[in-house]
């Protein structure tokens, strides 16, 4: 019968998705004939020999479905996940736990996700083969993680009925499809398709093809066919004719390759949202260009990955539900072709907690209001118990319109939380922010922490911020303290930016609180700016310019021409000179003739035809501009020019003007004198513009215009107010920049014949008007100011009001005075724009004016301080009342102003408080202040609110001489590092209970030095007056003296004049009385066998009576086991004491020593504790010597050890180093005593007892009583 033999590759998939995005011809395929199959053992059989036979005897054979095969890894097949396959021996491989069709295999079986390398088309199955019955099926995993593969064979099976002995041979290898997070395999997700032997004998006609495609026609995403006559791969199917024999397209070694595409990129920035005991949102972001889809593995408690679901290509997001409760969850995420996974992102994993089952989740679905009930799933306005989340799935802008509740808050990514000005919201528990918080005027209270991811941004507005537990900003996020308030509790962690604008920070924790700053911070201050402002040129009543004459015609060709008359002022005088300047416009000036004609009535021709005469013409150029002087060097009648005019320059008349007889020499020049200019031929035209007659008498030159205008009239200085004029006249003046004001002065200057009726007001560009000064006349009344001009200067400042002056003196009102109505009142508001000064003269028949007037504003304008690695605070607030608050790894900058309540602020690694120009602070306190460096930089005055030790103690200086200049302040509350004895004359004693370093660390000011003190802190005070201020110049304390004292804003001395050399600053003492505690330089306790050697050196003993020695076993409870009392002469030197308590450590392995210093007075302080362990074998712990009773009477015994036996020699000396007593003798290894003996009758003082040896040289001052 005939046969049809078929070779089909195949898939068809039940797709978890929607519309498929997968197309087979995105495999790669390519052949080659090189292969081998697979031998060797290991193989399972799945389906066996003498399972397909003709049971029938009807020609046909049995198609039977192996079972199902778990495939030990994964395979993704046209984008669908596979674990498990089964087979029939129609050459059919189907993928999934569905049973394979056992029919033919044609294009339109259902269902089948299918390979087929060489399928019967017809529905008839394989034969065993007929002679051996050895055909079978089989299949074996090879490789390793992640590289493994499935081979499946099928081995000698019988593809034509008429065939008894041919067979063939082929087999499938199925490539693991690698999950990785590196370099994805190339063989990842590849089948291939190999062919040993390949024999189709007997009668049958073969014919075949081989192929991909889904059920149903072969469609263009479906199918992939393959022509085996020629080795290539299409969607259109092919159908071949093949002879009995080898089928030689595909015999002994040809191998069918189909690699699926790698992922063009990844999904990255997996990250969960929305997390409940139950459910979760995954949000990521699609980076692939070509997946078929995505696909999630999920990890329980630190499992194993395994898949979650499938997902359609380029979504982003998925809701995940039925998790459980409280459980550890991590996800990865990954895109999928064809065959191949995507390698895993670095961020393409999240790991995520379900909220226990008692969280009440209550998210926002829309944008809405908190108060709405639509806003919530739970379709109920939160509780005190609702963990709220903000933005799932979708972001969302919920606005805070009452006040509400919530015990734990997340806003997600894009998500906005808005506040009203008035309304709060507080949270139980913590708030964590991923999307935007604006307070606006609103109070957001956290009672737990409030983190700010990355991306994220806190708006406080004018609005009020308290964090009740700590405050961190991550990486990229933002907070802005704007103008308002944020109240901390916790610890302040900042790797993103603040920017506090000018919000004000307040740490008001009851425990120690910390400043982690690696992110940055920018700063905003004031400076404050002074600028005069003027429109003086304003301040003119313009003149007008001269208008020149009508120029008058001249007549053509008429001899009588045009005169014009001249009045030449009286005088007594009679001519010296004359001379004539005069300007002609006429087009041909060789026919012009001029005259001019005295009062007396000489005539004088001064042009007549002039230029060379050219047919009975003269010179034929345009215009005149001459000066007719009988001094000038050449004729005007000879003169003829190329340029116009013609005749130009200073020349001599035709006829002389003062010279001869017949001139005018020796004329009275009064009266009226006359110019007559003739034309004398015709064809020309012109006129007389202008000139001067210049007559020179006994007195001088005096000059008569001719054909003169209108003179020029000059400006008039000031502007003219109005008589008897409410409204009077105004002044402007323009501010062009912006700023604050925080004060206003003003200037002017008024010439007026009576002051006392003038009103002056100032009006700013906000409208806000002030009288200056309104001053009525008449009738007597109080106010009145009968004299002439004034010149003041307005200012607040000033000792007296304007309204009380009125000089005799012209101006009647000189100098600076307060205005009528205070300047203050434009305090606070914006200088840019007009000012408006307006006068008015309140009664009638007084005339003046406005001569000049300015403007002086100072104002405070912002100071940008840039991002940068310091952190910054526009205004501080201390009010930590437990502990501290110390800045960790960063300089803080406090740009505006500090105010110190409670808590003391400290700082690691020497970092600085830091105040820039213009900032202020409130000053130290000893509840509250800085225990660390403090920088001021500018040239403010400034008191530094430095403390330590529990003590506020400032220390302030006068104001530098310029902005960049800073000094550098901290204050040490113990006894000074420095030689006290070390002064100069004038220093009686210097104070040694604290001591300030005060540097100028940039610029070269002088300032004045303020030591704030205080009677306790400074160890008894005394006599104020002789307190002065003194300073340690490296090698002896400098007096800086007493410049006075300041009771406010605290107690303080000042040096008196400034101080040019910085360095450590303490008290300093004129009198006994003063700063005089008695103060302990070093105190020491060590053990010597089983006795206990106390010795201690203090100075300043002026009112101290005897010590007190105290001792406790437990460190409290002591108790008194003896005295020590103070030597006879008490002075400001020091003094060195011992006590030795003997055989306390034969019971006691520790003991606790204190010293109880009491005054005469009664008053009494301590010293700090010492411990001293009789256990430790520490020899840089035990006391090599000792010398007591100290103070001694009559006799001094000295204890000391010795390393080896040897001579020693022992000598005591008077403080000058003079001999008194001296042994000389060998002592033994160990601990030795020695008494020196007979001295009572030693003189009372001090004295020095010296051992000496090869090995050892040890002075030790004593006292004698």
């Amino acid at each position: 019968m005939k046969k049809i033999t078929t070779i089909y590759f195949f898939v068809f998939l039940f797709l978890s998705f929607g519309v498929k995005a997968q197309e087979a011809d995105n495999y790669v395929f390519n052949t080659n004939n090189s292969a081998n199959l697979t031998g060797g053992g290991g193989w399972t059989t799945i389906i066996g020999a003498g399972e397909n036979r003709d049971t029938f005897n009807d020609g046909f054979e049995n198609v039977p479905a192996s079972a199902i095969v778990t495939i030990p890894f994964e395979v993704w097949f046209m984008g669908e996940r596979f674990t498990s396959f089964n087979v029939n021996t129609n050459g059919i491989l189907r993928f999934g736990s569905t049973p394979v069709f056992s029919g033919g295999n044609t294009y339109n079986i259902n269902g089948h996700a299918r390979l087929s390398p060489f399928g019967a088309s017809s529905g008839t199955g394989f034969l065993d083969d007929g002679d051996w019955q050895t055909g079978e099926v089989r299949y074996k995993i090879t490789g390793t993680i992640p590289t493994r593969v499935l081979k499946v064979q099928y081995n000698d099976m019988r593809v034509s009925h008429n065939s008894g002995n041919d067979d063939a041979s082929f087999e499938m290898r199925i490539f693991e499809t690698a999950r990785v997070n590196t370099t994805v395999p190339n063989g990842s997700g590849r089948i291939d398709f190999i062919y040993g032997s390949m024999r189709n004998s007997g009668n049958a006609i073969t014919g075949g093809n081989i192929g991909i495609g889904y059920s149903g026609a072969p469609g263009t995403n479906d199918f992939l066919s393959v022509d085996i006559s020629n080795h290539t791969a299409s969607t259109t199917a092919t159908n071949n004719t093949y002879p009995n024999g080898n089928i030689t397209r595909l015999n002994n070694g040809r191998r069918y390759r189909f690699t699926p595409p790698l992922v063009a990129g990844q999904e990255v920035d997996l990250r969960a949202s929305c997390l409940s005991s139950t459910s979760i949102i995954l949000n990521w972001t699609d980076n692939a260009t070509n997946e078929v889809g995505i696909v999630l593995y999920r990890s329980v408690n630190g499992g194993s990955y395994i898949f979650d679901r499938q997902l359609p290509a380029n979504t982003t997001n998925v809701t995940i539900t039925g998790l459980n409760p409280s459980t550890d969850y991590s996800y990865q995420v990954y895109a999928v072709t064809e065959g191949k996974l995507s390698a895993l992102a670095p961020t393409g994993t999240v790991n995520l907690t379900t909220l226990p089952a008692t969280v009440n989740a209550v998210y926002s679905i829309i944008s809405n209001n908190w108060t709405n009930i639509n806003t919530w799933t739970t379709t109920a306005v939160p509780v005190i118990t609702s963990d709220v989340i903000i933005g799932c799935i979708d972001p969302h802008t919920v606005q805070v319109n009452d006040n509400g509740v919530a015990n734990t808050l997340l806003v997600e990514t894009g998500s906005i939380l808005n506040f009203n000005a008035t309304n709060s919201l507080t949270v139980e528990g913590n708030t964590t922010n991923n999307g935007t918080i604006n307070l606006n005027g609103g109070t957001l209270r956290i009672k737990g922490n409030l983190i700010n991811e990355a991306g994220a941004t806190v708006n406080i507005g004018n609005g009020t911020l308290i964090v009740e537990g700590n405050f961190q900003n991550a990486a990229t996020a933002t907070l802005n303290g704007n103008t308002g308030l944020f109240r901390l509790r916790g610890n302040f962690t900042n790797q993103g930016a603040y920017n506090p604008n000018t919000s004000t920070m307040r740490f008001d924790g009851a425990g120690q609180q910390l400043i982690n700053h690696t992110g940055t911070s920018s700063g905003q201050g004031t400076t404050t700016v002074s600028n005069s402002y003027n429109n003086n040129t304003a301040l003119v009543t313009p003149g007008t310019p001269a208008i020149p004459g009508t120029p008058i015609a001249i007549p053509d060709n008429n001899a009588t021409g045009v005169s014009q008359t001249l009045n030449f002022p009286a005088t007594a005088e009679t001519i010296t000179n004359v001379t004539l300047n005069l300007q002609i416009n006429h087009t041909w000036v060789g026919d012009l003739r001029v005259r001019l004609t005295s009062p007396d009535g000489t005539t004088r021709t001064l042009i007549n035809r002039p230029g060379r005469v050219f047919f009975g013409l003269g010179c034929s150029g345009d215009n005149i501009n001459v000066l007719l002087s009988d001094a000038a060097a050449s004729d005007v009648e000879d003169q003829c020019a190329a340029g116009t005019p013609t005749i130009n320059g200073t020349f001599r008349p035709n006829e002389s003007l003062a010279i001869g007889v017949t001139s005018f020499l020796g004329e009275n020049p009064s009266g009226n004198w006359t110019i007559t200019v003739s034309d004398l031929a015709s064809l020309s035209t012109g006129s007389l513009v202008s000139g001067s007659l210049n007559v020179t008498t006994a007195s001088g030159t005096t000059s008569v215009l001719v054909n003169p205008g209108t003179p020029a009239v000059p400006a008039t200085p000031g502007l003219s107010i109005p008589d008897n004029s409410n409204a009077g006249v105004s002044h402007t003046i323009n501010v062009p920049t912006t700023g604050t004001i925080q004060s206003v002065r003003m200037d002017i200057a008024i010439d007026h014949t009576l002051i006392g009726d003038l009103r002056i007001t100032l009006t700013s560009p906000n409208g806000t008007t002030r009288r200056m000064m309104n001053r009525l006349a008449g009738g007597g009344a109080a106010g009145d100011c009968a004299g002439q001009n004034l010149s003041i200067m307005f200012d607040d400042l000033a000792a007296a009001n304007v309204q009380s002056q009125c000089g005799a003196g012209v101006p009647s009102i000189n100098g600076t005075y307060q205005p009528n109505q205070s300047l203050s009142n434009f305090v606070g508001e914006e200088q840019q724009g007009d000012w408006i000064i307006t006068v008015s003269d309140r009664n009638g028949g007084e005339i003046g004016r406005i001569m000049s007037a300015n403007l002086y504003i100072t104002t405070s304008q912002i100071v940008t301080f840039p991002p940068n690695a310091d952190l910054y605070f526009y205004n501080l607030l201390m009010q930590n009342t437990g502990s501290e608050v110390r800045t960790q790894n960063t300089d803080i900058w406090i740009t505006n102003n500090a105010t110190w309540t409670n808590g003391v602020f400290r700082a690691d690694n020497n970092h600085k408080l830091i105040f820039p120009d213009n900032a202020t602070s409130t000053v130290a306190i000893n509840a509250s202040h800085a225990d660390m460096l403090v920088r001021k930089i500018g040239n403010d005055a400034f008191n530094f609110p430095v403390g330590n030790a529990g003590w506020g103690a400032p220390i302030g200086i006068s104001a530098p001489a310029t902005v960049t200049d800073h000094f550098t302040a901290n204050y040490v509350r113990q006894v000074t590092p420095n030689d006290p004895f070390s002064k100069e004359a004038s220093i009686h004693h210097v104070g040694q209970c604290e001591y300030w370093i005060l540097d100028r660390t940039n610029g070269a000011s002088n300032v004045v030095v303020t030591l704030s003190y205080d009677d306790v802190r400074s160890c008894t005070v005394g006599t104020e007056t002789g307190l002065k201020v003194v300073r340690w110049d490296g090698s002896i304390w400098r007096d800086h003296f007493h410049g006075g004292l300041i009771a406010a804003p605290y107690t303080g001395v000042f040096s008196l004049g400034t101080v040019n050399n910085f360095s450590p600053f303490t008290l300093g003492a004129t009198f006994d009385d003063n700063i005089l505690p008695l103060t302990f330089l070093s105190f020491d306790a060590k053990p010597l066998e089983n006795d206990a050697i106390l010795d201690w050196t203090t100075t300043g003993e002026l009112n101290h009576d005897y010590f007190e020695i105290e001792r406790s076993f437990t460190g409290d409870n002591f108790k008194g086991i003896g005295n020590v009392k103070n030597p006879i002469t008490r002075n400001n030197t020091k003094n060195t004491y011992s006590f030795i308590d003997k055989n306390v450590g034969i019971e006691n392995r520790e003991a606790y020593y204190r010293l109880k210093q009491i005054d005469t007075d009664g008053n009494f302080s301590y010293s700090d504790i010492k411990k001293v362990n009789w256990s430790i074998n520490n020899s840089e712990n035990q006391a090599v010597f000792v010398a007591y009773p100290n103070p001694f009477t009559a006799i001094l015994t000295l204890e000391f050890e010795v390393n080896n036996q040897e001579n020693m020699e022992i000598t005591l000396m008077d403080m000058a180093g003079r001999r008194i007593k001296t042994i000389s003798q060998s002592f033994s290894k160990g601990n030795n005593k020695l008494e020196l003996n007979n001295l009572k009758n030693l003189a009372q003082g001090s004295y020095l007892v010296q051992l000496k040896s090869n090995t050892l040289l040890k002075t030790f001052k004593v006292v004698k009583m």
